[in-house]
């Protein structure tokens, strides 16, 4: 039998009487609207028989206007054809839907949500009472829904099994909606038309007809308007306790890092919890704002000076601020207060990943049970996603997980279930300076650490240091990944807006797996002061920009205000990085300074430190015992060798020397 086909295209007179101008009301700074259209167009073709009971009526389609056994000639359509024997079917209907009145491009459009409401039958009826099901033979129809993304027909959701001639519920009543969420490019939207396909195919029982009955066909379309104030949106990322080296383990963040760039030399000045926040806040050095340690008598969140911080000085500028997850150590000795600045406040009181606190504007509740729901990365990332989907223009959002810190256990909890994943780590983590040998040149309280193959740090039962930082490692990686999953809903929540939004992904300090026998922060050495530093912002960066200049975490304030066109009211010791945007050669700093004050938190190892690091080397002073220490990066990455008293670098030594001491000073 020949395949006969037929192709149509309808077109309504007036595009203005089919698109429903229904638009949803938000506060005014929020940048989306959702708008109903229906569709001023359809292209139908048929292969397999005759084109029959055509009824076309765009009116009729454009809303729910039968149901269950209700639908007739006069509000619905009905099209199909009628077989005369044996036969492959193929039915298609493009709906075209005109977005031009939005004034918006494809790449604008956040989300889509298409409804078609009708049945599928094979008889001349349009009852959709499940009496006349679809002339399909024993391998049934199948209906799929499509979108044309420019290029090719993409497909949404699953297939529809349309069952056979004696065994069908397509010819019931029912609604049908497919949604897609992101990957909206310009070429969606063709001279302002969206198009949506519907595709029926199998194979016809005898001489029995496939018919569609269409109710309605209805698209709703969220898309991103730009708000009057065109400064971006700032979303910060800081997670705890999580080395440089990690990244390659978390595939959203990488991807992250491909669209931005990428900055290999980036160090905080103190590497410790508190004192860096602290640094994150203000502006300044430890020396500076004064918080020199996680808690006691000389750190923690009840010692520092919320006054003045960088939310305050956004808020002032007309940015919507907000905290999700830890603030500063020790904070629950105030876990009541709500620092100034800040619009949104959700604090974990204390951060943990279960059984915690927390302050929500205010009102504190927890402990919060041992459940997935509950699990802090989980939760919070509720948190961020509504902070997103509510909050006024431009805002700026620092969300500081808890992960890869250690708990209770003296390990990193993962989110239930990854810690048995294949994305946990299996191999062998032994760098060069892994259970150091030979600590004789160095300070003394790196001669008094133990070997790591005779006992631990800790004091835990049966576990050597080795096989504590084994584990340790696998805990802290796992950990991240509840991280990079919610980095992922996060940027995809974001939309088109992410082009609009400065993302920054870091990490309050480093931490060390067994280099020179440490395994903690709080250390002079590069695992503990190197940190992850990842930008996005297309307006200033371009995409897979590797930034290998020497640069500190307190570079980030001033770069964040300065995109933000706000002003600090506290001086500065961090330098802008605009400048590496535009030139990735350009230098902000030629030295950096190092600072550890004291860590009340171990007393018995790390002592406190000064120092300084070039791209080149690195000289240190500790404080208590006056130490010092010199390591040539180039020749020596993993620190093996204190050359502080190798006369080859006299000159140096003294030259960082007198730099250190103008730092201290700053």
């Amino acid at each position: 039998m020949g395949v006969g086909w037929v192709a149509y295209f309808v077109v309504l007179a007036s595009v203005a009487l089919l698109v429903s101008m229904n638009v949803e009301s938000f506060a005014s700074p929020y940048p989306y609207q959702t708008q109903t259209f229906s569709p001023t167009g359809v292209i139908r073709s048929v292969a397999g028989g005759p084109e029959v009971n055509f009824g076309l009526s765009l009116t009729n389609i454009g809303s729910q206007n039968c149901g269950f056994g209700t639908c007739t000639n006069s509000n619905s359509w009905n099209y199909g054809f009628s077989s005369s024997g044996t036969t492959q079917t193929f039915i298609r209907m493009i709906y075209s839907y005109d977005l031009s009145s939005a004034g918006i491009s494809g790449s604008q459009i956040k989300n889509m949500t298409f409804t078609f409401a009708g049945c599928w039958h094979g008889s001349t009826g349009r009852t959709c009472d499940n009496t006349g099901n679809p002339g399909f033979d024993s391998n049934g129809g199948k209906a799929i829904f499509m979108i044309w993304n420019g290029t090719t027909w993409l497909q949404l959701g699953s297939q529809l099994n349309l069952g056979t001639s004696s065994d069908s519920t397509a010819d019931s009543y029912n609604t049908y909606t497919f949604t897609k969420n992101s990957g909206f490019s310009n070429g969606y939207l063709q001279n302002g038309i969206l198009r949506i396909a519907i595709q029926t195919s199998g194979t016809t029982q005898n001489s029995q007809a496939v018919q569609q009955v269409v109710d309605s066909v209805i698209l709703k379309a969220k898309y991103y308007v730009p708000p009057s104030d065109t400064r971006p949106n700032i979303l910060v990322i800081m997670t705890d306790d999580q080395r440089w080296d990690t990244i390659k383990y978390m595939a959203n963040v990488t991807k992250l890092a491909g669209q931005g760039m990428t900055c290999t030399n980036d160090f905080v000045n103190t590497p410790l919890c508190c004192p860096a926040r602290s640094s994150f806040l203000t502006g300044e050095y430890a020396h500076n704002h004064n918080v020199w340690t996680n808690a006691q008598t000389h750190g923690g969140a009840k010692l520092f000076n919320d006054t003045s911080t960088m939310a305050v000085w956004l808020q002032n500028a007309g940015y919507t601020t907000g905290l999700i997850g830890k603030y500063l150590n020790d904070y629950q000795k105030i876990k009541t207060h709500v620092p100034p600045g800040w619009n949104e406040w959700h604090a974990l009181v204390p951060p943990a990943y279960y059984l915690y606190s927390a302050n929500d504007n205010g009102a504190v509740s927890g402990p919060y049970t041992v459940s997935p729901a509950n699990y802090s990365t989980t939760l919070e990332k509720g948190k961020v996603l509504n902070f997103i989907q509510t909050a006024n223009r431009p805002f700026f959002l620092w969300w500081t997980p808890n992960a890869p810190h250690i708990d209770g256990s003296q390990y990193a909890t993962p989110a239930p279930g990854d810690i048995s994943t294949l994305w946990c780590p299996k191999d062998t983590f032994r760098p060069p300076s892994f259970n150091e040998a030979d600590v004789s040149d160095k300070p003394r309280w790196v001669q008094n650490l133990p070997n790591m193959t005779t006992t631990s740090l800790l004091n835990m039962s049966g576990v050597t240091g080795t096989q504590y930082v084994t584990k340790l490692r696998i805990t802290q990686i796992c950990a991240l990944k509840g991280v990079d999953d919610a980095v992922g809903n996060i940027l995809s929540e974001l939309g088109p807006e992410l082009n609009n939004t400065l993302v920054i992904f870091a990490s309050d300090n480093g931490y060390t797996w067994g280099e020179h026998r440490w395994y903690y922060k709080s250390c002079e050495f590069d695992e503990c002061i190197r940190v992850p530093l990842i930008m996005r912002y297309p307006s200033l960066i371009s995409p897979g920009q590797v930034n290998n200049q020497l640069l500190q975490q307190v570079d980030l304030v001033p770069t964040i205000l300065q995109i933000a066109n706000a002003t600090p009211k506290l001086p500065q010791n961090g330098k802008s990085m605009m400048p590496l945007f535009s030139n990735p050669s350009a230098t902000l700093h030629d030295t950096i300074l190092l600072e550890q004050l004291v860590d009340d938190t171990v007393s018995a190892y790390p002592q406190s430190f000064y120092g300084v690091r070039t791209l080149q080397y690195k000289y240190i002073e500790l404080n208590n015992t006056g130490e010092k220490e010199f390591y040539d990066l180039t020749k020596d990455p993993y620190e093996l060798k204190n050359a502080i008293n190798d006369t080859n670098y006299t000159s140096i030594i003294s030259q960082l020397t007198q730099t250190l001491n103008q730092l201290k000073t700053q």
